[in-house]
């Protein structure tokens, strides 16, 4: 019973089923030519798609693709080319120190500080941050200031060397190369100190001008010489007198040195102050450098003056003087002023001064010997009345009454 009506569902199912497909055949046949048309232009569509995949990949092979590597290998060999400078550049300042060692054997001291300068600023601006090149600015510092000690023993060694030596040699200025070179070295340093130390060398080469006069004036003699050179009181004028013209003569060699040396870092100190590129010093550094030199000439010229105008009061005020020696005193005072003058372009004072004061006390005790000795005469004539003329008479009642004479009383 049960399987007769589940067979009769069956039937009634198929026959519902017939029944749809019969109501719906239409719409059924439809979607199917539909499915047909559909899945023709979807196998059409993507053929197109393989054959513009096929056309992108082509254009991006031959257009994209390889333009990209070239851009690539472009910045490739942009920064290979970077890599190789950085490297040379590398190599250039390991070389440094070779090369500072060459330019300091042949005394090129102002390159040597430039070389330095240079390879700092090429440390700090182009490889900053090179760990193998870490240690090389305070290696470059450390050489600086030797450079800076060298240059200035070797300039108080040239000062020695300069002011000490003959007093007869030809030239006024030694080795003038290697003083440009220190020189322009010291002020590429901002060293100024070394014409303080120039102008206690020229100085002490004045004081030992003088004591070695002395000494070779006084060389038979038993006397003694005080500490800056002045005389001994037992010369008499005429050794006094040639002691002193040789010593104006010294003294001026001397100066004559200093301003040839002053010239020099004058003319140095200039070109460093120009407008170029290569200067290194500006214009308040320049006037500071002006200031002391003018100060050295000064200073040094003020300093010959003074032990000159020592020798002079020394022996004036133990032993007399003639008027021939006060005429030759004059005359090598003019002679040693006139050249300090055009040298430091101003007057010193000092041994003018003492000149004038010994030349009063000449004049002075000349007066006064020619006075006691007129007065010993008068003392000594013996006075009587005699008759004189009546012009003489009417002459001397003219002038004991201080009246004006406005001529001569004529002859009887």
């Amino acid at each position: 019973l049960l399987q007769e009506q589940l067979s009769h569902y069956l039937d009634i199912v198929e026959v519902q089923i017939a029944k749809q497909v019969s109501l719906k055949s239409s719409a059924f046949f439809h979607a199917m030519t539909s499915h047909d048309h559909v899945m023709e232009r979807m196998s059409g569509a993507a053929k197109e798609v393989r054959i513009l995949r096929s056309k992108v990949q082509s254009v991006d092979q031959t257009l994209a693709k390889d333009s990209l590597k070239l851009l690539g290998y472009a910045r490739s060999r942009s920064n290979r080319l970077l890599l190789i400078d950085k490297l040379r550049m590398m190599a250039t300042v390991l070389q440094t120190q070779p090369t500072l060692q060459l330019l300091l054997r042949s005394s090129d001291y102002v390159a040597a500080l430039e070389l330095i300068a240079s390879t700092q600023e090429m440390l700090a601006r182009e490889l900053a941050g090179v760990t193998s090149l870490r240690h090389l600015p305070s290696q470059l510092k450390e050489m600086s200031r030797l450079i800076d000690k060298m240059l200035s023993t070797e300039f108080e060694r040239y000062a020695a060397a300069d002011l000490h030596r003959p007093l007869d040699s030809t030239s006024d200025l030694l080795e003038p190369e290697r003083l440009v070179s220190l020189v322009a070295g010291l002020l590429r340093q901002n060293t100024l100190h070394f014409l303080e130390t120039y102008k206690q060398e020229a100085v002490t080469a004045a004081q030992t001008v003088l004591k070695q006069l002395v000494i070779e004036q006084l060389a038979q003699q038993e006397t003694s010489l005080t500490g800056s050179g002045e005389v001994s009181p037992t010369l008499d004028s005429s050794q006094w007198l040639k002691v002193l013209r040789s010593a104006t003569e010294a003294l001026g060699v001397v100066v004559t040195r200093v301003k040839a040396v002053h010239d020099v870092i004058k003319r140095t100190a200039d070109e460093s102050a120009d407008t170029s590129e290569d200067t290194f010093l500006t214009p308040e550094e320049h006037g500071r450098v002006e200031v002391k030199l003018r100060d050295l000439l000064i200073i040094v010229c003020d300093y010959c003056h003074e032990r000159l105008a020592s020798l002079v009061t020394t022996h004036s005020d133990k032993q007399l003087i003639t008027a021939a020696q006060i005429s030759e005193l004059s005359t090598i005072v003019k002679s040693f002023a006139d050249l300090t003058d055009r040298i430091c372009n101003r007057q010193c004072p000092a041994l003018k001064a003492v000149f004038k004061i010994q030349a009063g006390a000449y004049v002075h005790r000349f007066h006064t010997e020619r006075k006691a000795k007129l007065q010993l005469l008068l003392e000594s004539e013996r006075w009587k009345i005699a008759d004189v003329p009546p012009e003489f008479q009417t002459l001397l009642d003219r002038l004991r009454s201080k009246n004006a004479m406005m001529s001569l009383p004529t002859s009887p």
